[in-house]
């Protein structure tokens, strides 16, 4: 009887096929034997596609049966409901409608819960069945991303995460709060830091009156050491949205910038956002402190290019924001020195601190500047001030650079502060110029 049992999974049309073999056989082993060897997986490949035939289309039946085989593992009925995002109702019936045949219990020893998985006989024929779904292979992906989460934290927890992040995605930001306020305090779902920074990033989302609840949630993640770029990225936003608070955005870049192992994509990214934090900063304190504004607008403009050169390493990544904002802020900054040319220089001997070159968009968006600089004709001192900084820089460039055919994007700084220098000594060397125009590069 065990045995029968066992080959059976206790289906009564199996058990019948068994006896009914028993009047052709000698004994019930050689009954199950030949039921086995001939019968067996024909009698439940009927029973089973009938069955299966008759699961309401309207349901969820089919897609519960086709996550259990992927899962691979007894599962609650509370997680079925977090993984796949179905009402309490609808599991409740999928798993009522497929008991009978297709599924088999067990309880948790430590909660007292019933785990539901697939009856083993009936997996052969719920993967075929299930492979032919139109959704299967989304469904693949969420329970591959289900089990590489649920390898740290507990099971209901991991389809807590997993409906969470499907949300996210899915900008229902208010059900997501709707959700973490269902929680109550003691909960250990509220401890899990993916959880929190998903609750973070869905307050960042409301607007300014939820600001302080997202910082709450954001803090308490990263206080259990987790952030990723997508938690990052919003409460950078949030913060920097917020106008005050750019300080914390600043903190935030390098958080996310000191992690080693960060891709270059992201890393541009985030010294871009890095740099857009310096440009605000010096909006706030120029008018007080020139000179302090000063220098933040050139380390915003050395932090864009450095970002613009990472970013060329990341295959695809489109750059075309960065160079607009990088243009933005030198126009800022040539504006904001007015007659202090010298800035100009100590912006571009600033960039040979990086012990690489720099990218030749970026070099020819600040040299246009230069380049449209007015200088006085009638003011040699001040011809001679740029033609001596003019020296000293490619000095700078090419004791850092020795092998300036090796660097694009300072052999076309060197050629161009060397062509103004030749300029301005043809222009003191003649003697019919207008001494009241502006010289002009």
């Amino acid at each position: 009887m065990p045995r029968l049992k066992e080959k059976t999974s206790s289906l009564p049309l199996l058990v019948e096929t068994v006896l009914g073999l028993r009047k052709f056989t000698s004994s019930y082993k050689e009954a199950l034997q030949t039921f086995e060897e001939k019968g067996g997986e024909e009698a439940r490949r009927y029973l089973y596609q009938r069955e299966y035939d008759r699961l309401l289309k309207e349901g969820k039946s089919k897609q519960a049966l086709a996550g259990l085989l992927l899962l691979e593992a007894p599962v609650s009925f509370g997680t079925l409901a977090q993984l796949f995002q179905f009402p309490h109702e609808h599991v409740r019936d999928a798993l009522i409608e497929c008991s009978s045949v297709f599924l088999t219990t067990s309880e948790n020893e430590k909660s007292g819960e019933t785990l539901y998985q697939l009856t083993p006989p009936c997996v052969p024929f719920i993967k075929q069945v299930s492979e032919g779904l139109p959704y299967f292979n989304k469904l693949k992906t969420t329970v591959a991303h289900f089990r590489k989460v649920k390898s740290s934290t507990s099971p209901r927890e991991a389809a807590l995460v997993v409906s969470l992040e499907r949300m996210i995605r899915q900008k229902q930001f208010d059900q997501i709060v709707l959700i973490g306020k269902g929680l109550s305090q003691d909960d250990s779902a509220l401890i899990n830091p993916k959880v929190r920074s998903l609750l973070g990033q869905a307050y960042s989302e409301l607007g300014q009156d939820y600001r302080e609840e997202a910082r709450k949630w954001f803090k308490a993640a990263e206080g259990l050491g987790h952030w990723d770029v997508f938690m990052m990225r919003r409460w950078y936003n949030m913060e920097l949205l917020s106008g005050y608070n750019s300080r914390e955005a600043e903190r935030i870049c390098m958080v996310v910038l000191n992690d080693k192992k960060l891709g270059n994509r992201y890393k541009s990214e985030f010294l871009s956002k890095l740099a857009k934090c310096y440009s605000f900063q010096a909006s706030s304190v120029i008018n007080a402190d020139h000179e302090k504004g000063i220098g933040l607008l050139r380390l915003s403009l050395d932090t864009y290019m450095e970002a613009l050169w990472i970013g060329a390493e990341a295959q695809g990544f489109d750059l075309t924001e960065t160079l607009s904002w990088l243009e933005k802020t030198a126009q800022r900054f040539f504006g904001a020195i007015r007659d202090d040319i010298e800035q100009i220089f100590i912006l571009l001997e600033g960039f040979t601190l990086r012990k690489h070159d720099i990218p030749e968009a970026g070099a020819m968006i600040v040299l246009n500047y230069l380049l449209q600089a007015p200088i006085p004709a009638n003011r040699k001192d001040v011809r001679n001030r740029l033609k001596g900084m003019c020296a000293r820089t490619i000095k700078k460039i090419t004791q850092t650079q020795r092998v300036l055919s090796d660097y694009p994007g300072f052999k076309m700084i060197v050629y161009t502060l060397e062509d103004i220098r030749v300029k301005a000594e043809q222009f003191d060397a003649s003697t019919e110029q207008s001494r009241n125009r502006a010289l002009n590069f």
